[in-house]
């Protein structure tokens, strides 16, 4: 619970302590900051098995 009530706050205070060291860019959330690393490493975890597509 105590979490959820931090990820809240930081709407209210703008907070970003997740930062990418890339480009610098803060995130309110680390899984946020995983899915920007993923684009700066051109990595994508998840690949469609019908047309080989891929996302992150």
């Amino acid at each position: 619970r105590s979490s959820r009530l931090l990820l809240h706050q930081r709407i209210h205070t703008e907070e970003r302590p997740f930062r990418c060291p890339d480009c610098g860019k803060g995130f309110k959330r680390n899984s946020t900051l995983l899915l920007n690393w993923c684009l700066h490493s051109k990595k994508s975890p998840y690949k469609c098995p019908e047309c080989g597509k891929s996302f992150v």
